[in-house]
This record gives structure tokens, C-alpha cells and sequence, in this order.
């Protein structure tokens, strides 16, 4: 059987490898719930029982459609896509409709464990009063976790009375403790409606702040990172690769890390950065306890994760230019009001921002036209020295005609906006 071409193959391919997948993790929970109820398995049951179906599964439908064994490489991408990028996605939603936070959040309330004294099926006496100990009232149809070492298993109390609670299910175990579920429960559009109804008061204020960080964040960013780049560039500069080094840390280092540790700097009490300022004789300041030095902080450390890529794309744009541009005797910068096509400027700005100056419609079609046209002559500047004629001593290959030097583009700056730029620019240089 011979692949399906174009489009349909593709989404053929890919529907088959995605409900193999949904498929095999399917199964996995089915098996876990249902073993759950006979006893508490591990969570990796879920894995395994998951990879015992896709196997299998993957082999008959490789033979059903042979082509489709090239596509199994695809399969361990498309894993890591469903776990941490499509299913965090679906889980956000999910929670958007429930009242889910940090104190319903779905794991047991570690401060109202409580000791089993006895148990007689799915009846456990405590050694305290039920609704003192699990802090309900009334406690029927609360959610809590029973475990012991190595066992622990969820069920809802069907009834509770003084000291003696009765579970809607049998523990497979002798229970030692339990404690109440922080479960969280469906509210529908409630929080939504909570938000529209202090918009004036959190909405716009959140709006707000979030365009102000994008702003702010790619202006310290770039600036930084553009000034750090420009005096790196400078060969006379002693320990040059050090400082290059020591300043790419931050972008090297992994984030979650990176933020741990400023987190710790900027400590009210005990961070480095407080310290610091006390030695200068200054207050400490409120870093992360206060709303406003809170959104200096916050750009402060992202300017510290995020300066290092700027400055890289600035030594890297600066590098493609040519040695003979900075060591051009004579050259002091294009005249007033008019740019210069040998300027080394162009070079680093075109990757830096590539929409900045976008060429116009006239400059494109008249250098579209002279290099288009084969008998276009290269006018000769007032002073400039007059082209030395070839003799037969001294052959050389032959060369096009060549269009004005006006709209002329430079060697650099063909070999640039080949690299960095489409087409069009091609013609502005």
C-alpha cells in the first residue's frame, strides 16, 4: 500500500498516530481507576499499562498500513506535545471552571490527620470527634484520603457519627490515618462573571501592567544588550572574551534556577541585595512585598535573563562586517542628510530590527531597472579618477555593466541582505 499523497496522507498519518496515542492513555486510566477500586496502585500503573497497549496496538496498524512505520520516529514528539504543551492547555481551561486555588487544591489537609484506632470493614473509630478532626459540618459526602505506609486510597464518607465515620467503600488495607480532601468543584462561568464585575479594579489595572512590561521588556532588553554588544566588538579591549563569558552566565543557566536564586537576593530580610544597600547606608527595600517594587524587580530579573540574547544578535550582526570598512583611510561618515551605502551601520541594524526602514517603491524599481538594463553606464563622479583601461598585458575576466553607483548594492551589502534580510532588501542597499 502506497502512502496517500499531499495533505490527506499527512493528516491521515497523523490522526492514526494521535488515536494510538489517546488510545493507549486511555486504557492506562481505565486501568487505573479500576484497579483503584480493589486496592491503591501507583501512578505509574497508568505508564505501563499504557505502553502494553501501544506496542501491540502500533504493530497491527503497521500492518495494516505499512507506510505508516516511517512515521513512528513522530511518536515520541507528539508524546512530549500531548504531556506538557497540549494537556497543561486543556487542564488551564478545565480549572478556569472550577474554584480551584491554593487552598482547594485537591490534595489532603495535612492538619487534620488523624490516627484509625479501629476498623471493621469500611467503619474506622478515630481517636477524636469526626467533625472536630476533619473540621466538617456536616461531614457526609466530604472527600478524604485513608492511607497507611506504602497504601492510601480516596472515598467519601457516607456517614459520621461522634467518633465513627462509615466510608462509601472498603479499604484493601489496614488504615492509619485520615484526612480531609481540599477538593475544588465545578462553578461554571462564576469566575468570569467575578472578573467582568471588577474589571475597573483588576481587569484593566492587570491589562495594563501587561503592556507596560512588553513594552518595557523589549526597550532595557534591546538597549542593554545593544550597548553591551557595541563595546564587546571592540578588539582593543583587554579581557574581552572574560567579559563575554561572565556576561552570556545568565542566559546560559537555566531559568527556574536563575529566578530561585534572585528570589533569594532580593530578600527583605536576609537577601544579598538589601545588605548591599545597607552597607551604603540606605533602607532596605521591599522587593517582593510590595506591589510596585514588586514590577521593578520583575523587570529587573528579566532584564537579567533576557539582555544576553540581544547582545549576542548585536556581536553576531557586527561580525559580518568587513575589516576594510573600519580601516577605510578618509572615510569620516556620509554627508549630512544623506546616507552612506559603505556606512558599517546597515549591518547591524537590518538583523536588530528589520522593519525599521523598509525600502521605498521608487528606490527598488530604479534599482531594479539600471541593473536590469544592459546598456546602462556607470556615470563617473566629478574628481573621482578616471577607470584604467585593459590592455592585452593585463586580461581579465569580462565583466556585466554594472548600474549606477547610486543604486549599486555593495559586495557586504549583497553578502548581508542575502543572510539577514528577503529579497527586497536586496535592492535598498
Amino acid at each position: 500500500m502506497r502512502h496517500p499523497p499531499g495533505l490527506k496522507g499527512f493528516l491521515l498519518a497523523l490522526g492514526l498516530l494521535l488515536g494510538l496515542l489517546l488510545l493507549s492513555t486511555g486504557a492506562g486510566l481505565l486501568a487505573y481507576f479500576l484497579l483503584q477500586v480493589h486496592f491503591a496502585p501507583p501512578g505509574w500503573t497508568i505508564l505501563g499499562v499504557a505502553l502494553l497497549v501501544l506496542v501491540p496496538g502500533a504493530v497491527g496498524v503497521g500492518r495494516l498500513f505499512p507506510w505508516l512505520s516511517d512515521w513512528y520516529y513522530f511518536l515520541p514528539a507528539l508524546s512530549f506535545l500531548l504531556v506538557f504543551t497540549l494537556y497543561p492547555v486543556g487542564l488551564t481551561v478545565y480549572l478556569a471552571f472550577t474554584d480551584y486555588s491554593g487552598q482547594r487544591n485537591g490534595f489532603p489537609d495535612r492538619s487534620t490527620e488523624t490516627r484509625v484506632v479501629a476498623q471493621e470493614g469500611a467503619r474506622l473509630s478515630l481517636e477524636a470527634g469526626v467533625a472536630e478532626a476533619l473540621r466538617c459540618d456536616p461531614c457526609r459526602g466530604e472527600p478524604v484520603e485513608v492511607y497507611a505506609e506504602g497504601h492510601r486510597l480516596r472515598a467519601r464518607i457516607a456517614q459520621a457519627e461522634g467518633e465513627t465515620l462509615l466510608l462509601d467503600r472498603v479499604p484493601p488495607f489496614r488504615a492509619e490515618f485520615v484526612a480531609k480532601v481540599n477538593a475544588f468543584r465545578f462553578v461554571g462561568l462564576r469566575n468570569f462573571a467575578f472578573i467582568l464585575s471588577q474589571a475597573s479594579q483588576a481587569l484593566l489595572p492587570v491589562f495594563l501592567w501587561n503592556l507596560v512590561f512588553a513594552l518595557a521588556t523589549v526597550v532595557l532588553n534591546g538597549l542593554v544588550g545593544l550597548v553591551l554588544g557595541l563595546v564587546l566588538n571592540n578588539r582593543a579591549l583587554k579581557l574581552r572574551n572574560l567579559y563575554r563569558t561572565l556576561l552570556i552566565v545568565s542566559w546560559a543557566l537555566p531559568g527556574v534556577i536563575t529566578v530561585q536564586v534572585w528570589v533569594a537576593l532580593l530578600n527583605y530580610n536576609f537577601g544579598a541585595v538589601n545588605r548591599l544597600l545597607g552597607v551604603l547606608g540606605l533602607y532596605p527595600i521591599p522587593w517582593l512585598n510590595d506591589p510596585d517594587w514588586a514590577k521593578v524587580a520583575v523587570l529587573l530579573v528579566n532584564l537579567w535573563l533576557g539582555f544576553p540574547y540581544m547582545m549576542t544578535a548585536t556581536l553576531g550582526a557586527l561580525s559580518t562586517i568587513p575589516e576594510e570598512l573600519y580601516e577605510r583611510p578618509g572615510w569620516t561618515g556620509p554627508p549630512l542628510g544623506r546616507p552612506s551605502s559603505a556606512s558599517p551601520c546597515p549591518s547591524w541594524k537590518s538583523p536588530c530590527c528589520p522593519s525599521s526602514s523598509p525600502p521605498s517603491p521608487s528606490t527598488s524599481t530604479t534599482s531594479t531597472s539600471s541593473t536590469s538594463s544592459p546598456g546602462a553606464a556607470r556615470p563617473r563622479r566629478e574628481g573621482s579618477p578616471r577607470p584604467r583601461p585593459r590592455t592585452s598585458s593585463s586580461p581579465g575576466p569580462t565583466r556585466r555593466p554594472s548600474a549606477p553607483r547610486g543604486s549599486r548594492p555593495t559586495a557586504w551589502g549583497r553578502r548581508l541582505a542575502s543572510s539577514f534580510s528577503p529579497s527586497p532588501w536586496l535592492s535598498a542597499w
